[in-house]
């Protein structure tokens, strides 16, 4: 682009808003993609704190056991998280066992 020419590449002896003839396009926003990007994102997060939670108490809830055992009870409550945070409420509450 040289000092002669606009920033449409056109010359500029002719004093011409070319603004209205090229309109800036923007993107459409698709709504549902927006709404399920974060029903998602709040599954993952509630998934990922759960299983936290449900490692934790899984690693620690036999001490005296060997690693791989606590390893294998690891990887299922992390993987069966949800499932597992409600074992631990019905252990604790209903049948009152530390």
């Amino acid at each position: 682009m040289t000092n002669s020419e606009d920033s449409f590449g056109f010359q500029t002896e002719y004093e011409y808003d070319r603004k209205k003839d090229y309109p800036a396009s923007t993107p459409q926003i698709n709504t549902k993609k927006v709404v399920s990007m974060i029903l998602g994102g709040v599954v993952f997060l509630f998934w990922l704190v759960s299983a936290i939670i449900a490692g934790k108490y899984a690693w620690n809830e036999f001490p005296n056991d060997t690693n791989l055992v606590k390893l294998v009870r690891l990887w299922i409550a992390v993987v069966f998280s949800p499932l597992y945070i409600f074992y631990i409420f019905i252990k604790t509450t209903v049948f009152k066992q530390q």
